[in-house]
């Protein structure tokens, strides 16, 4: 692989990201080996006298090159995607939304010989396409919502069989709302995993409105502060774990395995909003925990890996209408 960085902006006008708080579609990205319905769906619920809404955003990120922790080489990772968000009622109490959306990953590996045995330039460029439908119901003026969701995803390497590339999760869930400052979610997810055994996970989240300004919520398997600073304009933190998996190639060096990406990003910045229908979102951290892995095509696992800290930017654009 040549020694380059792609531009994050550049790679960020070449797809179509996620804008799921709006619309009931969980406030956790695609990545998250969980969703994360306890804010979206309040935000759903309090929009549905709205009738269609519809979110559009782009987004893209950078994690600095940065040193593997136990084999030679070194890795910088690019993302960059987008989305459309749907959100229709099909009745007093029952609201049905979608996202569909696509992600680009580039993995720039430099002289890294030991993710796959023998290859210095293992992996390249990955896709990922997903869909994720999600109802809610819920009678207005109860304190509780019944939530029903999935995503199926495609993941993969140029060349890679599309059929095995394919995983997919569903969940249900339960929010009760405490009152206005306060909600909690209860639910379990299953997923399926490439070359790996089916995933169960509880769902535990909340979100506390600790004042006008300053709210504290779950996102996934993470957490999220937000502070108004002043009109137009909020801090907003964040940490969480994630998981990025793809099938690789038919002419990959692992012929149809598997590459896995956990990773812990912990990231600040701000949501500048010039209209009500416009946010930009600019934030700056560190993938504080990262680790690769890669499977055989017979679920054996190659090689496991861990990345040293790596400096990291985001930048979103989300327009709704």
């Amino acid at each position: 692989m040549k020694n380059t960085q792609l531009p994050v902006v550049l790679a960020a006008l070449t797809t179509i990201a996620l804008s799921p708080a709006a619309f009931g579609q969980g406030d956790a990205p695609a990545t998250s080996p969980i969703p994360s319905p306890g804010a979206a769906t309040r935000e759903a619920l309090e929009r549905r006298e709205e009738g269609v809404r519809a979110s559009l955003e782009f987004t893209g990120s950078h994690a600095f090159r940065t040193d593997l922790s136990d084999s030679p080489g070194e890795v910088a990772v690019t993302q960059a995607g987008a989305a459309l968000s749907l959100g229709y009622n099909l009745g007093q109490n029952l609201i049905l939304s979608g996202v569909i959306g696509t992600d680009l990953y580039w993995y720039n590996f430099n002289n890294a010989s030991g993710i796959i045995p023998g290859a210095v330039d293992p992996v390249n460029q990955f896709e990922q396409l997903f869909i994720r439908p999600q109802l809610i119901y819920a009678e207005p003026g109860s304190q509780y919502a019944y939530i029903l969701g999935g995503q199926g995803t495609y993941s993969g390497e140029s060349g890679a069989d599309f059929s095995d590339s394919l995983t997919g999760n569903i969940f249900g869930a339960v929010q009760y709302r405490v009152n206005d400052s306060f909600n909690f979610t209860l639910g379990v997810g299953v997923s399926t995993q490439l070359e790996d055994s089916l995933l169960v996970i509880p769902i535990v989240g909340f979100e506390w409105k600790i004042s006008e300004e300053t709210i504290l919520a779950t996102r996934g398997l993470g957490l999220r502060f937000t502070q108004e600073i002043s009109e137009g304009l909020r801090f907003v933190a964040d940490g969480e774990y994630q998981v990025r998996e793809f099938r690789l190639g038919e002419d990959a060096p692992q012929s149809g395995g598997a590459f896995r990406d956990k990773y812990i990003p912990v990231t600040a910045g701000v949501v500048w909003s010039p209209s009500k229908n416009i946010d930009v979102t600019f934030k700056g951290g560190a993938v504080v925990w990262q680790q690769f892995q890669v499977y055989s095509s017979g679920s054996n696992r190659l090689s496991e890996n861990d990345v040293d800290v790596a400096p990291i930017v985001s930048l979103g654009l989300e327009w709704t209408f």
